[in-house]
């Protein structure tokens, strides 16, 4: 297998792989895609996270994370109800109905903790004191990730068997419509 054939999915990792074996912790959360291709790096060989000094925390507070968030920011990811889909008709059957069925549910439910996972800022404890709302916050952000995580694995598992059964094609999840958090590992610009 050649590596610019199959860009931006690691060769060397898929090239192994049957769609009749293919399970959800290929998928998910090891989707074997080159590193920065879809969050890019600061540097490509860079792995650190954000620390406070990379931001100015002062701006950091309660009032203006509220205000942030007021403003749902998170909406410029909905598609519009006239809009074509991106990657597929929406009204088929079969497995990949169910999966289209599934992901509308799912995305309404979820774009606020998209949002977050590229738009993510440091709450340190020294901030937390100094406004408690903030620790709220946070904890409410990482209890959003971790649901939708867990509603985009159970999507995934239909969306398998539906590429097992011949209704759409591997190559689907380069589509922007599957749009995948970013690891831990990595620094998002």
């Amino acid at each position: 297998m050649i590596q610019r054939e199959v860009d931006p999915w690691l060769a060397d990792q898929i090239s192994d792989k049957a769609m009749v074996t293919m399970l959800i912790n290929v998928l998910f959360p090891i989707l074997p895609t080159r590193p920065g291709w879809l969050f890019p790096r600061i540097a490509l060989t860079d792995r650190r996270q954000y620390t406070p000094q990379d931001y100015c925390v002062d701006l950091i507070t309660e009032d203006n994370v509220r205000a942030l968030l007021d403003s749902r920011p998170w909406e410029v990811l909905e598609r519009a109800a006239n809009a074509d889909p991106i990657s597929l008709e929406d009204d088929v059957g079969g497995r990949l109905g169910v999966a289209i069925q599934r992901y509308q549910t799912h995305e309404p439910d979820c774009l606020q903790s998209y949002w977050e996972s590229t738009h993510s800022f440091v709450i340190t404890p020294t901030m937390m004191k100094q406004h408690p709302w903030l620790a709220i916050y946070k904890k409410e952000r990482n209890n959003r990730r971790s649901h939708a995580g867990a509603h985009w694995k159970a999507f995934l598992e239909i969306f398998i068997l539906a590429m097992r059964e011949g209704w759409c094609d591997l190559d689907l999840l380069l589509d922007p419509f599957f749009l995948h958090f970013p690891k831990r590992s990595e620094t998002v610009m």
